[in-house]
C-alpha cells in the first residue's frame, strides 16, 4: 500500500508547527536570550519548504526502475539545501548590517538537524520493500 504525500509530510508539518508555536510562546525568552525571534521563524518556515520539495522529489524518484534515480534524488536534494541555505545565510549577513544575529543562525542550525532526522527517517520509510 503505498502512502500518500501528505501522510508523508505529515511529522515536517508537525515539527513546523511545533517549533513555531514554541517560538511563539517563548518569544519574551528567546528576546531575553539575545536571539531574534523573526530570524528563527523564517528559518523554520525555509528548513520546512525545502524539506518538503525534497521529499516530493523523493516520492517522485521512487517509482522509477532505475533505484539510482532515488539516490540520486536524495544526494541531489541534500547538495541543494546545503548551496540554498549557505546563500540565504550569506545574503542575510550582508544585508542585515548591525542588526545581524549570528547566534540565531546557530540555533536555527538546530532545526536544521531536526529536518534532516525527520527528512532521513521518511526517506527510510519510502526505500522499503513492501
Amino acid at each position: 500500500m503505498k502512502k500518500s504525500i501528505f501522510s508523508l509530510i505529515a511529522p515536517l508539518i508537525g515539527a513546523f508547527i511545533v517549533v513555531a508555536i514554541l517560538l511563539r510562546v517563548f518569544s519574551a525568552n528567546i528576546v531575553e536570550k539575545q536571539l531574534d525571534p523573526s530570524v528563527l521563524q523564517v528559518a523554520n518556515l525555509i528548513l520546512f519548504i525545502l524539506a518538503v520539495i525534497n521529499i516530493y522529489t523523493q516520492v517522485k524518484a521512487v517509482g522509477n526502475k532505475n533505484p539510482h534515480v532515488f539516490t540520486r534524488s536524495v544526494l541531489g536534494g541534500t547538495i541543494m539545501k546545503l548551496f540554498l541555505l549557505v546563500g540565504i545565510i550569506f545574503l542575510y549577513l550582508s544585508f542585515a548590517g548591525k542588526e545581524k544575529n549570528v547566534e540565531s543562525i546557530f540555533v536555527a542550525m538546530v532545526f536544521y538537524v531536526v529536518y534532516a532526522w525527520l527528512e532521513v527517517r521518511i526517506s527510510l520509510q519510502l526505500n522499503k520493500k513492501d
